[in-house]
């Protein structure tokens, strides 16, 4: 026998019983004395206190308009045991179609709220199971079936009842259909369901095509949000995560992981999508229906293997927690309207953060990492952090007529060079500022003006730090400044006007760009720029080093 926490408290729970009974039979007396044969006035239906099976069960039953439902701490398993497991509440999900019945939990109450007791911990279940044969059955498909407008969920968790035709998961936790809209989840997780390919809670599932004024505040989901037919209302996400980890549709491109919802109709506020390398990243996630603001977490030190690029044209953060994306097919062969194909392309007027991932071209992409905006103005704004970019049979990034950041980058093996840097689109605002990094290639930086027209704006190049192995090559119309780093290879620029160094140390002698208020010296065969402040502090120190220091030696 299972007890509930207000059954094992029996002091407690007959005291706060007794005065219940005693404040009823003394309300009783008085009616009577007063009113004489008055009928019995019917008790406050509105509040439904709940600590049992039973009681759940019955407030399904008999749900009204505006109740709320509030469960002690417990699982609560809403199997009726009787009509397969189902309830006898009609719903009619379409216009079109007759009203069915027959569904593991209804609500088709009004304003109904089902919540917690404060700092309970709360799990509404099901046991029912519908067979391989009666599971595929739409009223089968869900856990909880709404058709009421304003229902509330609150701080419950959810685990749907499993289901044999799906493997023994559960297809959707929660559907909206008919005239059901307004619902609010708020501090709800819905659980994963085990089942024979992997687990799944069951998406959130919008049949309607009015939402109405939906919210989904805090709400942990182990498979997708789905609405395709939204087309008024909003549905906000606030602060949702999508754990997709181990889910049984990962590889399976028919699933978009994500929220499918129209565009017009979806309000993001904090989305996270959380996969690992089962999940085909290239389609399942990065495609027409992510939405600005998600963050994509990827698995620790999963290998993701794509077979085509991954494509970005929204405002996303991507988490590698040290993963690897490799591009396994060469993505190469039928090109792009840029006459390219990179691992990753990110596209105009996107807002992009990728940290602590490596990228593989394998040789069969184009650029690594392909940033081709500026096209109409479309700047995409993109901080690469902690990046590795290696094997392309381009360039490790060509960041064209973009705001790009990057800090503690690496790239390698790269045929062309590693960093490509070009406002071929003119576009005022785009920038290139590299804060920390290791580029390897011999060719390390090129900074170039693709489109030349004397009239049209500059490329600019900002470096404050890290490693160039290889030559910086500077081509017309460029503007670059140097503002720290150890440079191994030349500064090659065409004309001297368009290189500023400030600071930074060198294996050749770079005293044809200096900046003014700067200085160079050369300690051992290599040359050290300094600006004024820098130098005085040098020089008033000089008797720490083995060397006084003079311009130029």
């Amino acid at each position: 026998m299972t007890f509930s926490v207000k059954q094992i408290d029996k002091g407690g729970y007959y005291m706060k019983r007794f005065k219940k009974l005693t404040a009823g039979l003394m309300g009783v007396v008085m009616a009577l004395g007063v009113c004489g044969f008055t009928a019995l006035a019917e008790d406050d239906d509105t509040t439904k206190e709940i600590d049992s099976n039973e009681d759940l069960v019955n407030a399904i039953k008999n749900q009204k308009d505006g109740q709320t439902w509030i469960l002690a701490k417990g699982e609560y398993d809403v199997y009726n045991g009787e009509n397969g497991g189902a309830y006898n509440f009609s719903i009619k999900s379409d216009p079109d179609k007759p009203e069915e019945t027959g569904f593991a939990f209804p609500i088709t109450a009004n304003n109904l709220t089902i919540k917690a007791e404060d700092g309970a911990d709360v799990t509404i279940t099901s046991s029912y199971n519908p067979d391989a044969t009666q599971g595929g059955v739409w009223r089968n498909q869900n856990f909880i079936t709404i058709s009421g407008e304003g229902v509330t969920i609150e701080g419950i968790d959810i685990k749907g009842n499993p289901n044999a035709y799906y493997d023994g998961t559960c297809n959707k936790a929660i559907e909206l259909v008919g005239g059901g809209k307004n619902l609010k989840l708020r501090d709800v997780e819905i659980l994963p369901v085990e089942g024979d390919n992997g687990a799944n809670s069951g998406s959130i599932y919008f049949s309607v095509t009015d939402a109405g004024d939906t919210v989904l505040e805090n709400v942990t989901v182990h498979s997708f949000i789905s609405g395709w037919n939204v087309s008024s209302g909003t549905i906000k996400a606030e602060n949702v995560e999508l754990d997709l980890t181990g889910n049984r549709h990962a590889g399976d491109n028919k699933y978009s992981f994500g929220i499918n919802v129209p565009e017009n109709s979806t309000k993001i506020d904090g989305l996270t999508i959380k996969v690992d390398d089962t999940c085909n990243i290239e389609e399942q996630v990065f495609n027409e229906n992510l939405k600005d603001g998600t963050t994509i977490e990827l698995e620790e030190e999963g290998t993701y293997k794509t077979n085509k690029s991954i494509t970005i044209n929204k405002d996303v953060n991507i988490v590698g927690n040290g993963s690897t994306i490799s591009a396994k097919t060469d993505l190469n062969v039928n090109g792009n309207e840029n006459g390219s194909k990179g691992a990753i392309e990110i596209n105009g007027g996107a807002n992009v953060k990728i940290e602590d991932v490596t990228v593989e071209g394998n040789n069969n992409v184009k650029h690594v990492v392909n940033i081709y905006s500026g096209k109409d103005n479309e700047l995409a704004t993109v901080e690469l952090d902690g990046v590795t970019l290696k094997d392309g049979i381009g360039y490790g990034i060509v960041n064209n007529s973009s705001n790009l950041v990057i800090k503690d980058v690496e790239t390698s093996g790269n045929d062309w060079g590693g960093i490509n840097v070009d406002n071929k689109y003119n576009v005022s605002e785009s920038d290139f500022v590299m804060e920390s990094g290791n580029i390897t290639e011999n060719t390390s930086i090129k900074v170039e003006k693709s489109v030349y027209n004397e009239n049209d704006g500059i490329t600019k190049v900002t470096i404050n730090g890290g490693e160039i192995k290889g030559n910086v090559e500077v081509k017309e119309q460029t503007d670059v400044t140097i503002n720290g780093g150890t440079f191994d290879g030349e500064i090659m620029a065409v004309n001297k006007e368009n290189v500023n160094i400030v600071s930074g140390n060198f294996k050749t002698d770079v005293s044809d760009y200096i900046a003014e208020g700067s200085h160079i010296v050369e300690i051992y065969g290599e040359y050290v720029v300094m600006d004024e402040d820098e130098y005085l502090d040098d020089e008033r120190d000089s008797h720490r080093h083995s060397y006084s220091l003079k311009e130029g030696k």
